[in-house]
């Protein structure tokens, strides 16, 4: 059996909270998106999930990570959840995610 690491996805998704503390923000909507997928799919699939937190740099938006055999769960639960989330865009890699970002961000400002 050969040995391959496991493969993540990078997914941007779009929030409509507007709070002051952006770090509390992000990891209150992290914690409804892992309790939402523990109750869809059981405790079990949610860790081996491994949704994970990365930072952004633009406001309303989080970058999740989680692994690639996990991610049609994860899109399940975005579209669940209430109040309502976005998913803009997934990437295989971190630098092509915030690339795309990028491109929409200055057009937006066109």
């Amino acid at each position: 059996m050969l040995k391959r690491r496991s493969k993540r996805r990078y997914l941007a998704i779009l929030h409509g909270t507007d709070l002051d503390d952006i770090s509390r923000d992000e990891f209150s909507i992290l914690n409804s998106i892992t309790n939402r997928n523990s109750e869809l799919f059981g405790h079990i699939t949610t860790e081996l999930s491994s949704v994970r937190l990365i930072r952004s740099h633009q406001k309303n938006m989080i970058i999740i990570s989680c692994w690639l055999q996990y991610v049609d769960n994860i899109l399940t639960t975005i579209a669940l959840i209430d109040p309502p989330l976005v998913t803009i865009f997934i990437s295989g890699t971190l630098k092509r995610l915030r690339r795309h970002l990028q491109k929409i961000v200055d057009t937006a400002y066109l």
